[in-house]
């Protein structure tokens, strides 16, 4: 990608793609990994919506791909699935362990 330090490195990229939905309505989508990283960006820096940088392109289009995944449950589901491939089945973030020690 642009290799801006807030956007996704191709591995990172390889493991969000594994457990997005495969499931999508409309015309294909393009972009996705922008769209993601800008929404990341968003929600990493605490920045309005209208305040994407244009690298990510429009903001509505990570807004618009962003609130129904949120008000759907699929955020929480990606979140599940990267936690259960990182090896944080109990969603601890590694505490448990460390609870345990």
């Amino acid at each position: 990608m642009s290799g801006d330090r807030f956007d996704m490195s191709d591995a990172e990229w390889e493991i969000l793609r594994s457990v997005l939905p495969d499931k999508h309505r409309g015309p294909e989508r393009v972009h996705d990994r922008k769209v993601k990283n800008g929404i990341f960006f968003v929600l990493r820096i605490g920045t309005p919506w209208r305040d994407l940088p244009e690298r990510y392109g429009l903001y509505t289009a990570c807004y618009n791909r962003y609130i129904p995944w949120r008000r759907n449950g699929t955020w929480a589901l990606i979140m599940e699935k990267l936690q259960r491939l990182a090896g944080d089945d109990d969603g601890s973030g590694g505490t448990q362990a460390l609870r345990h020690a």
